[in-house]
């Protein structure tokens, strides 16, 4: 525990428990999202985007990890408005448990120019050699932006990994 732990003790966003930024009990309330494809919304295996969907040929998939109502939504907005990023740091730690498939191993980009999804690609470990290349992010804001940048990537493999 450090200093600033002591004088000024993390606080779960949720229920104000002391100790974490979001306890494993109000964790559990936020409901997890089902794996779909990022273009039609519906189910798909492992978030795999339809080929149907995407004409391209490319393995593209969409790993998400929570599906916010408006009042969690708000909880967090107003968090990331503080520039507090290290809940969502937990989430993306959480995320990438849930998700064994995933090779820690590829080149890493920011999901889009925000602060937090630099902040959140920065945390990752990137390796620029890789032939996988994955868009890390709090959520997808502009779908189009990001089909024309998965169009002009020259990976085969692509992750969208979003928290929400």
């Amino acid at each position: 525990m450090n200093l600033i732990d002591l004088f000024f003790p993390k606080q779960c966003i949720i229920c104000s428990r002391v100790g974490f930024d979001i306890c494993n009990q109000c964790l559990t309330k936020i409901p997890k999202a089902l794996p779909t494809c990022l273009l039609c919304n519906k189910l798909s295996n492992n978030g795999y985007i339809h080929k149907n969907c995407l004409d391209i040929n490319k393995d593209i998939y969409w790993i998400h990890g929570w599906n916010l109502s408006k009042k969690y939504k708000s909880i967090f907005d107003s968090k990331k408005k503080s520039n507090l990023f290290s809940i969502y740091i937990l989430l993306l730690e959480e995320l990438f448990s849930r998700f064994s498939k995933l090779d820690t191993k590829f080149r890493i980009e920011p999901i889009s120019n925000c602060s937090l999804d630099r902040y959140l690609s920065s945390m990752l470990l990137n390796d620029n050699h890789s032939e996988t290349l994955s868009f890390v992010g709090e959520r997808i804001q502009d779908k189009e932006e990001l089909i024309t940048r998965i169009n002009r990537a020259s990976f085969k493999k692509i992750f969208l990994i979003t928290i929400f």
